[in-house]
């Protein structure tokens, strides 16, 4: 299988950012339930000045313990649902009965004090 295409561009140094927030304009959040209710959440932000695409994810507590980027928002959905994100709007999938997304303000937390995700 063929892995999509990510961006080389900068990625958060979390041991010079850590506790600063980032603001994230899109709300359509993506979500992993990875065991028993422990969840990944994702967001895709995009600049529009520029064509950046990012994928920030979030643990439960709002820190952003990753991210990635992307030539598109089409590539990045379709990176995140090949691994196993679906989103948290999904009327077939009632995650809104049972989960509540992280609240903002999102920070950047170090190593160890988020998931972490294999790529």
């Amino acid at each position: 299988m063929k892995r999509p295409a990510i961006k080389e561009r900068k990625q958060i140094k979390k041991r010079d950012m850590k506790g600063k927030e980032v603001l994230i304009n899109n709300n359509d959040f993506w979500v992993n339930i990875v065991d028993f209710l422990q969840q990944y959440w994702a967001l895709i932000d995009s600049d529009e000045d520029t064509g950046d695409v990012t994928v920030y994810f979030l643990n439960e507590g709002s820190g952003i313990f990753a991210n990635m980027d992307f030539d598109s928002i089409e590539i990045a959905e379709k990176a995140l649902s090949q691994n196993g994100f679906k989103k948290y709007n999904d009327p077939f999938e009632k995650y809104r009965e049972y989960l509540a997304p992280p609240m903002k303000p999102y920070f950047i937390v170090r190593r160890g004090e988020g998931q972490t995700i294999d790529s």
